[in-house]
Formats: structure tokens, sequence, C-alpha cells
């Protein structure tokens, strides 16, 4: 509610009672109101307006007074245009305990709400220009979008804050139709599609989704059906941001099974290494080990013929040699590991 103190006119011309109308009816006109007040006490005895005069042609002032009714200085706009209205009075007098305060007229509270009129409008159009511009850039980016989506052969899902699907390109459509016999759509919510099928996305849809809104950047591996067999899926959920904040989440599903397949192959095969490396750095080596202990503790206890010591020598060097060799591939298996 709007308080009438700004509109309060102090510069108002004061008569006496008992002046004549002749002497103050062109100035009367040209100011629309003036105030009476008692010649000795100045205190408020009424309003005289242009309209008084037509109602009561009397050649005295106090004689052509009508009744008012008075605002006080905390009265509000509203109200002293009903009083207006009602009392069909251009002007009224502010009063505050007798003391005259100053006047009010209509036209200025209906210039003020004329102009308060057109600046709401004008800022009504401005914010439909910006909602509509707002409307556009949305739907600009959401074209975009589309367009990459169906350009790529990830599966990709847009949806909004509470879930719902904006948008999905054809290979998620396809994807899902053909791994779970559902059919998804703009305007279905994925929360719904997702606790009928637990991991359609992930194996944390709904944790996920919201710590996505908060701005994280969630990517994972994850294993799905996809109709009778299962595939490995990178899933990533990004939040979507536009001009005016945050639009929903991005999820895109990569089927990277062929590259899976390659890693688990890669550690089958680090496995068996280890294992070979394992065999040749302690299984072969531990019967050369034997055979070294053996050619030492004979040419140390026993009495040989000079003939059998070459023998027992050639023996010695040769498994000497092998235990460098099985060395050397452990080595090189370390390597290639």
């Amino acid at each position: 509610m709007i308080p009438i103190t700004n509109f309060i006119r102090s510069d108002f011309k004061a008569i006496h009672p008992y002046t004549g109308i002749q002497l103050i009816k062109g100035e009367l006109a040209d100011k629309g109101a003036m105030v009476v007040l008692e010649e000795d006490t100045q205190a408020f005895i009424g309003l005289l307006t242009p309209l008084d005069l037509v109602r009561k042609p009397h050649l005295l002032v106090v004689d052509c007074l009508s009744s008012k009714p008075l605002l006080k200085p905390d009265s509000r706009l509203g109200e002293a245009l009903g009083l207006m209205q009602e009392t069909r009075q251009e002007v009224l007098a502010v009063v505050n305990n007798e003391e005259m305060k100053g006047l009010v007229f209509k036209n200025d509270l209906v210039q003020y709400l004329s102009t308060q009129k057109a600046w709401l409008e004008r800022k009504r159009l401005e914010e439909l220009n910006i909602i509509a511009h707002q409307q556009v850039e949305i739907e600009k980016a959401l074209k975009i979008e589309k367009a990459l989506y169906h350009s790529t052969k990830s599966a990709r899902i847009l949806l909004s804050t509470d879930g719902t699907i904006l948008f999905l390109n054809k290979i998620a459509f396809e994807s899902c139709t053909d791994a779970h016999r559902k059919l998804l759509a703009p305007g279905a919510n994925l929360r719904d599609v997702a606790r009928e099928i637990p991991h359609l996305v992930g194996n944390d849809f709904e944790g996920d989704f919201n710590r996505a809104l908060q701005g994280k950047h969630m990517r994972m591996e994850h294993e799905a059906a996809a109709g009778d067999t299962k595939r490995w899926f990178k899933i990533e959920y990004n939040p979507v941001t536009v001009e005016q904040g945050l639009l929903g989440v991005s999820i895109v599903a990569t089927d990277i099974h062929e590259r899976k397949q390659n890693e688990l192959l890669l550690d089958r095969h680090s496995q068996l290494l280890q294992e070979l490396i394992y065999t040749q750095s302690h299984v072969l080596r531990r019967p050369v080990a034997n055979i070294l202990g053996l050619v030492n503790l004979i040419s140390r206890k026993a009495l040989l013929l000079e003939e059998n010591k070459v023998f027992l020598d050639l023996l010695e060097a040769s498994t000497r040699e092998l235990d460098e060799i099985i060395k050397d591939i452990v080595n090189k298996a370390s390597q290639l590991e």
C-alpha cells in the first residue's frame, strides 16, 4: 500500500472565510482549491473548490463551503482515491490534529498510477521478451543437443531436474527396447523406469543422478544386459546448464565391450605370465640348484679319477649355463609384463 506522503502539496493558498468570492474566483480556478482558515487562530475551517461555487453560488467564501472528507498524513493512495471517487472531489485536504498539512490532488494520484501502470507494462513486456529469448535459446540448445546426440554411436538421454526425459537419441531408444522390451520416450520419468529396471543406467541411478544435479561429473564402467547376453558399457552422468541455470542431467552410455574383453584378456595373459615367471624362477631353478649342490659335494668328498673329474667339471659348467639361461628367460619375461 502506497502512502500519500509524497503527493501532499504544502504550497496551498489560504484565505479567510469572509473573503469575497469575486476577489478569489479567478485564482481559485487556476489553483483548483483554496484552504479556508480562521483569521485569528488559523484553524482549519474547510476546503473551497470551483465545484463549490457551482453548487452554492454565494458572495462570501464561508457561504460556499461544503463538507468534504479529510485525509491524514498516513492515509494510503487507494483510500484517498476511493474517497475522491465516492464524493466526486478532485482535491482533498490533509489534516493532522486540526493542523493543516497540505492538499492532495486526484490528478497527481492518477498520473502516478498511470506512470506506474506504464512502467509495469514495460517491465512485463521486457520480462516476456526475456522469457521468449530464453525459450529460443533453450530450443536452440536442445536442437544442438539433439544433433550431437544423433551423430554419435553412444546412447544419450537428456533429463530434466526431476528426472523427466527431455530427449533421447535413436541408439538409446533402440537399446532399451531391444534389451529390456521397454519403450523410452520424452515425457516419461527415468526414475520410474530405473525402479523397474534397476541396472538400466548403472548400479546406483538415483545416487548418480542426484550427484550430477549437484554439479559432479560421474563416470563408471558397468556390465548390463543386452538382449540375451551381457555387455560392458561406460556410463557418464554430466550436469547440463544453460544461460539461465541448470537444465538437467545428460546420461551417455558407450559400448566398451570389445575394449573390456581385450583388457580382461590382457589381465589373463598377465596372470599366466606371472605364473610362468614363478615356474621359471622357482620350479625350474630348484633342480638346477640341487645338481650344483651335488656336484660341489662330490668334488669335495669323493676320491675321483682324473677322467671323472673332467666329466664332473663339464656337468657343473653345463648346469651353471642352464641356470644363466633360466635367469635370462625370467628377466625377459619380467620386461614383457
